[in-house]
C-alpha cells in the first residue's frame, strides 16, 4: 500500500472547489455491514447517498460488508462515490466469499482471487484502498486483519465439534491457497478450522506491517495530522459484549483480531472504526475512540438501529477545508 495526498477530482470524477471560492467544514462518515444482497438494504444506501447533494465533500469509511456478490459491490460503490467526495474502503469476510452459486465472470475460485477483483473495482471506481490524507487535515488509515478464533483471555473454544459455528458460513465460502493448505469443512471440524482462522489473520496483519510498497507507519508517526483507523473485525474483545449476554457465545472467537488494537496505537489513532459483529458501539478506551455504525440484516433493525438514524449521527470527524 502506498501512501495518498488529496486530490482536485474524488471519485466522483467531479472537479471541485478551491481554496478561494470554499473554505468550510468537511465531514468523515462511517457505516459499515451494508449487504446489499437484501433490495431495502440497497434502498437505504442510495438514498444515504444521495442526501441532495450534501455529501460531495465529505468522506465516507465503509469498513467492509458490502455483498458476496461483485455486481452488487461495483453498483453500491458506484452509487457512494456518486455521493461523497471520496470512500474509503477495506473488505470484510463476506466481501472476500467465492461467490456462492454463482456462475461465468462473477465466479471466484478462492477468496485470494476474491480479494484482487474487490481490489481492482476498488481502483477502477476510485475508492481508497490504501492510506489517504483526506482534506489535507487527517489521515484515514485501512488496516487488515482476519479473527484469530480464539475467545477472550486465548481461550479455546468448548465443544468445538457443537454449536453455532457448526453453521459458520466462513468456513466454507472463504479459501486462501497462499495462506497454506486450506482445509475442507465438514461441519465437525470447527477446531481445526478456527486454528487456520488465525493462520489468515497472521497473513493480513503482516500487510499493515511492511514498508516499502506496503504503508511506512514510521512515516505516519512523523505527519503532524491525526489519524482515523479502520477494519472490519474487532480490534478489542471488550468491545464486544460480555458473552452471557450473546445469543451467539463464540461470537469472539470469530470477530476479535487482538493483535489489531495495537497497530491501531502504533498508527497513534484518535477514532477506530470497525464492523462484522452487527453491534452499534461508540466506546472511549484508552484515548482511542471505537466506533461501529453497521447497517445489518434488515431483521436486525429492532437493535441494528442504523438505519433509523439521521446521516448525522454517522459523523467520526469534521475538519475545516482549506484546499
Amino acid at each position: 500500500m502506498g501512501m495518498e495526498q488529496e486530490e482536485v477530482v474524488g471519485c466522483d470524477g467531479q472537479q471541485h472547489a478551491s481554496t478561494q471560492q470554499r473554505c468550510e467544514k468537511r465531514r468523515v462518515y462511517a457505516i459499515s455491514d451494508l449487504h446489499v444482497d437484501y433490495a431495502e438494504n440497497m434502498e437505504w444506501v442510495r438514498s444515504f447517498a444521495d442526501a441532495g447533494g450534501a455529501h460531495q465533500r465529505d468522506a465516507l469509511i465503509v469498513a467492509g460488508d458490502v455483498s458476496d456478490d461483485l455486481a452488487l459491490l461495483q453498483a453500491a460503490l458506484e452509487i457512494l462515490c456518486a455521493g461523497f467526495y471520496s470512500v474509503h474502503f477495506c473488505p470484510g469476510n463476506h466481501d472476500l466469499w467465492k461467490c456462492r452459486k454463482k456462475k461465468g465472470s462473477n465466479r471466484c475460485s478462492d477468496s485470494t482471487e476474491k480479494l484482487r477483483r474487490v481490489n481492482a473495482i476498488c481502483r477502477e471506481l476510485g475508492v481508497h484502498i490504501v492510506p489517504h490524507l483526506f482534506a489535507g487535515r487527517v489521515w484515514i488509515v485501512p488496516q487488515f486483519s482476519w479473527y484469530a478464533g480464539k475467545l477472550r483471555g486465548g481461550r479455546d473454544v468448548p465443544s468445538l465439534d457443537g454449536g453455532m459455528l457448526c453453521a459458520w458460513m466462513d468456513f466454507s465460502n472463504c479459501v486462501f491457497p497462499n495462506v497454506g493448505p486450506s482445509i475442507e469443512f465438514t461441519g465437525r471440524n470447527v477446531g481445526a478450522k478456527l486454528a487456520e482462522a488465525k493462520l489468515i489473520d497472521d497473513f493480513f496483519l503482516s500487510k499493515n506491517n511492511n514498508t516499502g510498497d506496503e504503508f511506512d507507519y514510521d512515516a505516519l508517526r512523523t505527519s503532524p495530522y491525526p489519524v482515523i483507523t479502520f477494519s472490519h473485525f474487532v480490534p478489542r474483545y471488550d468491545l464486544n459484549p460480555s458473552q452471557e449476554w450473546l445469543l451467539f457465545k463464540e461470537l469472539d472467537a470469530v470477530s476479535v483480531s487482538p493483535s489489531l488494537d495495537a497497530l491501531v496505537r502504533k498508527a497513534g489513532s484518535s477514532v477506530h472504526v470497525y464492523g462484522h459483529t452487527h453491534i452499534p458501539r461508540d466506546k472511549i478506551i484508552d484515548r482511542v475512540r471505537y466506533v461501529s455504525h453497521p447497517l445489518g440484516y434488515p431483521r436486525e433493525s429492532a437493535y441494528c438501529t442504523v438505519r433509523k438514524r439521521d446521516a448525522s449521527d454517522f459523523v467520526v470527524w469534521e475538519v475545516g477545508s482549506s484546499f
